[in-house]
């Protein structure tokens, strides 16, 4: 809920580490790197979070929330801020209560 409020307050804007993998992609610099090692420690925090909370696969989740929230910044685009994350939330208790 808290991503979808920042985007709600926030606006969309565009995902600048998306934007740097891709801009960067193989031209041998940090700035992709930089922005691999952000998605990478989301994924990371997120699955610590899933086995604090005592999910068995912790990581499964882990990823499934992140696709979440990122899916949703990628469809505010299209979709609108609104829309996009009523849909996520409501995603996400499916996810939770699965």
């Amino acid at each position: 809920k808290a991503h979808c409020q920042w985007l709600n307050d926030h606006s969309y804007k565009g995902d600048m580490f998306m934007r740097a993998i891709e801009d960067y992609a193989n031209t041998d610099n940090e700035i992709e790197n930089i922005a691999r090692g952000h998605k990478q420690k989301l994924l990371n925090y997120l699955e610590q979070l899933a086995n604090n909370a005592g999910i068995v696969n912790g990581l499964d989740l882990a990823i499934q929330f992140t696709l979440l929230l990122e899916g949703t910044t990628s469809m505010t685009a299209l979709l609108g801020s609104k829309k996009a994350t009523s849909h996520a939330i409501t995603m996400a208790d499916l996810l939770l209560n699965e």
